[in-house]
């Protein structure tokens, strides 16, 4: 592909300027104004003596800023770099030790999440002015890079894939010569940046005259309002991972866009398919696949009227310019059904990893089939197998690499983290099946002391984002081994979620905790929840919150935050913080016992510490022991 992505857009710009491009809570902006927008951005970036294909962070809230940035960013010649602004203090660092950056692209709002950022120029794109709106007069090239995207890394950090922007533009034409992706007006963005999942409505609309609905997290999780958005806003196309939908359906409806609706990140089941079958919409259903390192998805299938399917919809046949291989061990080719490992080749393969040439040539490795002496193909350790009519079936891992609720996690990551904390001696992490048939992540642990689940917890936090945080820990005296010595990961035991908390039973003691028990168990699908079992240890998860609030609020016609689960997961807290509501609405969502005590010890005036951005009262540990 010889025409960058920058290309593509400047000639929508030209033909449709005043189409809307973005819409953020009501803001909205033209074709012609992101574009000058943009390149005040990228003007002022050149101005700094800036080369081409240096890596700038982008660090800011879902808004129109967000778009400008990934656009002025590119048009400067240089990459972006994704960084979720809820990342954990030190995997912010991490990344902008391992990109070098010298500047970053932000706002004045999100700024203040930032770590230390000394030596680095902090770009507030709400208050950049005085620069030129001309288009720049450096071409963006295709083999320039566009992006860097942090994926879950097996060795304890995360690793940096290269995008170039020859991958970009392949992408965005194939899929609209594929799909009906021309014919949508209105696209809504419901995910985060720091993962490509959202990036095929970002540039499937920025490249067809579309509209671009970003979506405030607020708004995602609150299912009632958000249907009255799609409905009010005539959303066309909608990217989402299937368990992330599921739950954002209300009780006979369901979140559908009016054109395409795109599902990727993890296996699409039959069920979800029948669902919207029986609904009697007309939109078009798509299964997208594709792992990062090959630029957003490089298989598709079309859901057609009629078809039938087993347990899971197929992840398709190639588009654009791709070819897909499956293989066997000795990189042999597999005859249909007969399962091997997928490896992608062609124009959407990625350059390789930031800074880690070792894992480059063992994931990127030469094409046997190809007389191109260049020719690479990318070994993606998923394991697929041919159908006689042509398309590819997913089947499983290699290793131990999972998807959790669309996120792309290394255990390993997990593993070496938990290992890291002085509480812990020996660590292992599964990915098991809830009661929803959902994936969710399990710790296994053999402890230096006392198992302290809430301090073990704490530490992680600081150190991975919230969806590589397993639910369930589980502490053990030892590992189960196999015969030569190795931890045997099939005999660890199965964890029975309702007792994991291993609190004793508390039977509601009034009416509203005992619909809270009810609402709870259903959600959760489990027999029995206590007042004091917490949400989180029975298997919750950000996704289930947002069902549970949704559920509240209809069954008990009260408005909560999601922010009320997290801070109150158990039903006795929650229903003390209801009440406190009730007879003071006025007051914060600010508890007292949230302080951590250190030492309690003492008779002398009390040491409160706050901890800075990002941390926890651990560190202050060694401290409190000294005094």
């Amino acid at each position: 592909m010889n025409k960058s992505f920058i290309d593509l857009f400047e000639e929508q710009v030209l033909k449709t300027p005043d189409n809307v491009a973005v819409v953020f809570e009501g803001e909205q902006m033209s074709y012609k104004e992101l574009n000058e927008h943009s390149n005040i951005l990228a003007h002022y970036i050149r101005s700094t003596g800036i080369k081409e294909e240096t890596l700038i962070p982008l660090f800011i809230e879902r808004s129109n800023f967000m778009i400008t940035g990934i656009l002025g960013i590119m048009k400067a010649g240089c990459a972006y770099v994704p960084i979720d602004i809820d990342f954990p203090a030190e995997r912010m660092s991490f990344i902008l030790k391992d990109t070098e950056a010298e500047i970053i692209v932000s706002s004045g709002k999100s700024k203040q999440k930032l770590p230390c950022t000394e030596g680095i120029e902090v770009i507030e794109l709400d208050s950049l002015k005085n620069q030129r709106t001309d288009n720049l007069q450096t071409q963006v090239l295709a083999g320039h890079l566009a992006y860097v995207i942090y994926t879950s890394g097996s060795t304890g950090n995360p690793k940096g894939v290269m995008i170039e922007q020859g991958n970009l533009s392949d992408y965005v034409i194939g899929l609209a010569n594929k799909i009906c992706i021309n014919e949508c007006n209105s696209f809504a963005l419901v995910s985060t940046i720091a993962t490509d999942l959202g990036n095929t409505v970002i540039y499937g609309s920025m490249a067809t005259g579309g509209t671009l609905h970003i979506l405030s997290k607020e708004l995602v999780s609150h299912i009632e309002r958000l249907h009255q958005y799609f409905e009010e806003q005539n959303i066309d196309c909608l990217k989402i991972v299937p368990s992330h939908w599921r739950v954002l359906n209300l009780e006979g409806k369901l979140l559908l866009p009016k054109k395409l609706l795109v599902f990727g990140g993890e296996a699409l089941q039959e069920k979800i398919v029948e669902d919207i079958r029986l609904s009697g919409s007309s939109c078009q259903i798509i299964n997208h696949y594709g792992p990062t390192e090959t630029t957003i998805g490089k298989l598709l299938h079309i859901v057609e009227s009629g078809s039938k399917y087993e347990y899971t919809v197929p992840i398709g046949k190639p588009f654009s310019n791709t070819k897909v291989l499956v293989l066997d061990k000795n990189l042999k080719l597999c005859a249909i059904g007969v399962p091997g490992q997928l490896f992608i080749t062609g124009d959407g393969v990625a350059r390789g990893y930031l800074n880690n040439p070792e894992l480059t040539k063992e994931k990127f490795i030469a094409n046997p089939f190809s007389k191109q002496a260049d020719s690479v193909m990318y070994s993606t350790g998923d394991t697929v197998k041919y159908l006689p009519d042509g398309n590819i079936s997913f089947i499983g891992r290699v290793d131990n690499q999972v998807k959790i609720r669309g996120y792309r996690i290394e255990l390993g990551e997990i593993e070496n983290a938990l290992q890291q904390c002085s509480f812990v001696s020996q660590a292992v992490v599964l990915a098991l099946d809830d009661k929803q048939g959902n994936k969710r992540l399990v710790g296994y642990v053999i402890t230096n002391e006392l198992f302290d689940r809430e301090a073990i917890l704490a530490y992680l936090k600081d150190k991975l984002p919230d969806h590589m945080i397993p639910v369930v820990l589980i502490e053990l005296d030892s590992f189960p081994l196999t015969a030569n010595g190795k931890i045997d990961r099939k005999s660890l035991p199965d964890p029975d979620v309702s007792k994991s908390a291993n609190k004793q039973y508390i039977a509601p003691r009034n009416d509203v905790e005992s619909k809270l028990v009810e609402i709870w168990a259903d959600v959760l699908e489990v027999d029995q929840v206590g007042i004091n079992d917490d949400f989180f240890e029975l298997g919750g998860h950000s996704l289930l919150a947002v069902r549970l609030v949704s559920a509240i609020r209809k069954k008990m016609d009260l408005e909560l935050s999601l922010n009320d689960v997290f801070i109150h997961p158990t039903i006795m807290d929650f229903t003390e913080n209801l009440l406190q509501k009730f007879k003071d609405p006025s007051l914060p969502n600010v508890n007292i016992k949230y302080l951590v005590p250190l030492k309690t010890a003492g008779n002398k005036i009390p040491l409160y510490i706050v901890a800075g951005g990002g941390g926890t009262a651990l560190r202050f540990m060694g401290f409190a022991e000294l005094m």
